[in-house]
C-alpha cells in the first residue's frame, strides 16, 4: 500500500512539473524545405509548430500532427536572439536540427545523434549549416 502511495504521489508530481513547463513556452512556425533529423528520426520537409520551454522542444508536423520531444541539452547563448530561426548541421543530403532560436529568449542546443556523430566523423563527409526562419 505505501509502494502505491509513493509511485501514484511521484506520478503526481512528474505531471505538475510538465505542466508548469509547458505553461511558459514558446511557440513559433517554420517552413523547412528540407527532409531533416530531430532525436533519431527523419522528418519530412514541410510547416513545423516547434515549442520549447526550459526543459524540452516539440517539433509538430503541421500536416500529420506527429510531434517529436527532444529534452534541452544546454542554453546556446545567454544574449537574446534578434530573429528566430532553426538551425542545422548538414552532412552530405543528411540535415540534422542542432538548435533552436526565439526572438528574445536565448537559443537552445539540442543533443548531438549518435547517427550525426558517425556521419561527422567520417573524415570524407563535408558539414556546412543551413538556417530556416520562424515566424
Amino acid at each position: 500500500m505505501k509502494r502505491q502511495f509513493v509511485n501514484l504521489f511521484s506520478a503526481l508530481a512528474l505531471a505538475l512539473v510538465a505542466a508548469s513547463s509547458f505553461g511558459q513556452s514558446v511557440a513559433s512556425k517554420a517552413n523547412v524545405p528540407f527532409d531533416f533529423v530531430v532525436s533519431g528520426r527523419t522528418l519530412p520537409a514541410g510547416d513545423y509548430l516547434v515549442r520549447t520551454d526550459d526543459r524540452i522542444i516539440a517539433v509538430r508536423n503541421m500536416a500529420s500532427g506527429k510531434t517529436t520531444l527532444v529534452p534541452i541539452n544546454n542554453v546556446a547563448d545567454f544574449q537574446p536572439a534578434t530573429d528566430s530561426k532553426l538551425v542545422f548541421h548538414r552532412y552530405r543530403n543528411t540535415y540534422f536540427l542542432r538548435q533552436v532560436w526565439n526572438a528574445g529568449y536565448s537559443g537552445f542546443d539540442l543533443p548531438e545523434t549518435r547517427r550525426e556523430k558517425e556521419i561527422a566523423a567520417d573524415t570524407r563527409v563535408t558539414g556546412g549549416i543551413a538556417v530556416a526562419g520562424m515566424r
